[in-house]
Order: C-alpha cells, then sequence, then structure tokens
C-alpha cells in the first residue's frame, strides 16, 4: 500500500473519529460540542490509530494464518495507551492546554489515559482488524496511484494550513487567558477574606470577566476554547480552565 493511500485512510478515519467525538460529548454533556484539536472536521489521533491498526497488521503481520484475537485486542490497547499518553504529554507542554482528562475515571494514569478507555480502543482495535481491514485492502488494491496522489497531496496542503492556523491561534491565545487568570486571582486574594465567600464571588466574577472578555476574542479562539478541556499546565490547580467549558457554552455565537 502505497504512502498515498495510507493518508487518504488516514484523513477518512480521523474524519470518522471526529463525528464519533461530537456525537459522544454532544450526548453527554446535553449541548453541541465540535471536538477536535484542529480546526477542521477531524481527530488525527484516530487516523492514527487506525492507520497505525492497518499497517502493523495489513502489512508487517501478513501471513497465512489469521493472528489471534487476543493479540490483535493486547497490541491494540497497549499501542492506544502509548499514544493517547503520548499526545497528551506533548499538547499540554506545548501549549499548555488539555483537550481530554480521566481524573475522574478510576485506574487512570494522571488523567492521560485510563484502563476503561484502553479496554475499549483494544475492542475497536479487534473490530478494525476484523471487519475493516479486509474491506480497506481489497478498496486499496482498486484505486490507482494516479488518482490517490493528487487527492493526497490536496489534502495534505489543507491539512498543513490548518494545522498552521490552530498552532498560530494557540500560540496567541493561551498567554491572553494565563495573564487574564493571573489577573483574577490577584483581585480575589486581595477583596475577600472569608473563604467560602471567596469561592462564589470568584465565580461569579470570572463569569463577568469572561462575557466581557468574550467579545475581545476571534471565532477561531472562541472555537479553540470550547473544545479545549481546560488551559494551564496543573490538571487539579487550574482555576480558570476548570470553569471555561460551563461558561463558554452560554455565551452567544460571535460572528465577524
Amino acid at each position: 500500500m502505497s504512502i498515498s493511500l495510507l493518508f487518504l485512510w488516514f484523513m477518512i478515519f480521523s474524519l470518522f473519529g471526529w463525528i464519533y467525538e461530537c456525537i459522544f460529548c454532544t450526548i453527554k454533556n446535553g449541548h453541541w460540542e465540535n471536538r477536535g484539536f484542529l480546526f477542521g472536521p477531524i481527530c488525527p489521533i484516530y487516523g492514527v490509530g487506525a492507520v497505525s491498526v492497518i499497517a502493523l497488521f495489513g502489512l508487517l503481520f501478513r501471513t497465512d494464518e489469521p493472528l489471534p484475537l487476543w493479540e490483535v485486542f493486547l497490541i491494540s490497547m497497549i499501542g492506544s495507551a502509548i499514544l493517547e499518553y503520548a499526545t497528551s504529554f506533548l499538547l499540554e507542554k506545548i501549549f499548555h492546554a488539555i483537550w481530554w482528562d480521566y481524573s475522574n475515571i478510576p485506574l487512570n494514569i494522571n488523567g492521560r489515559i485510563c484502563l476503561p478507555a484502553s479496554l475499549g480502543f483494544g475492542v475497536l482495535g479487534v473490530l478494525i482488524y476484523r471487519f475493516v481491514l479486509p474491506v480497506v485492502m481489497r478498496l486499496s488494491g482498486h484505486i490507482p496511484d494516479i488518482v490517490s496522489d493528487p487527492i493526497a497531496l490536496f489534502l495534505m496542503g489543507v491539512l498543513g494550513a490548518d494545522l498552521a492556523l490552530t498552532v498560530s491561534t494557540l500560540t496567541a491565545l493561551v498567554p491572553r487567558l494565563e495573564a487574564m487568570e493571573n489577573e483574577l486571582n490577584t483581585r480575589m486574594e486581595t477583596s475577600f477574606q472569608n473563604v467560602l465567600d471567596k469561592k462564589d464571588a470568584y465565580e461569579q466574577q470570572l463569569a463577568e470577566s469572561i462575557k466581557k472578555y468574550n467579545g475581545q476574542f476571534s471565532i477561531r479562539e472562541s472555537r479553540i476554547m470550547r473544545t479545549v478541556k481546560s488551559f494551564g499546565t496543573h490538571r487539579k490547580k487550574n482555576q480558570l480552565a476548570n470553569r471555561l467549558k460551563n461558561i463558554l457554552p452560554s455565551l452567544p455565537n460571535r460572528k465577524e
């Protein structure tokens, strides 16, 4: 299978992953959530995982006898855990932002991965190996390079532009949010003595301040603020981060 075909499958499964994430999170939270790291309708981590299964089991382990499903399950579960942990770690260290957090789920490691999710990805790997991989291999044999190469190049250009735009927006957005949080924390520390009163007043002032600052955010920045789980490098100590997701959905959508 050519690199172009693998990239096309990467984009397709990334799109499917985005659809799944949006539907799941919308049902879970009761309001529409546009998920994903990028602005476009893709979740690259799903594409990477699916293509890894295709490449690993379809190309490297090509044998006359099919692999036992329990081996496929273990490889998929362990591989997905490594991929998810590494992705979470890099995104948090580079952008000081968190796109998912398993801290409230049992058997988690630093909130980046958890056993229930890893088991689910293991089952997903088995399903891809058992049902999706044969279809992918069969369809790939009927797609000539003269068709796949131009499409792959075009999608690479779109993905590259999306990535550059996202990184540029995040680079400018995160320092502004951190400065806003520091300013609010300073005000609250000097204004209130009672811990409970400080907490209630902080919640109210934070909501009012975010609504006030909302007009200063571009559409791209507002979109990222709705997709990111939280901002900051401390998952459990970030005060602004844990409230953004509850406050932002109530804000009106801005138009330029």
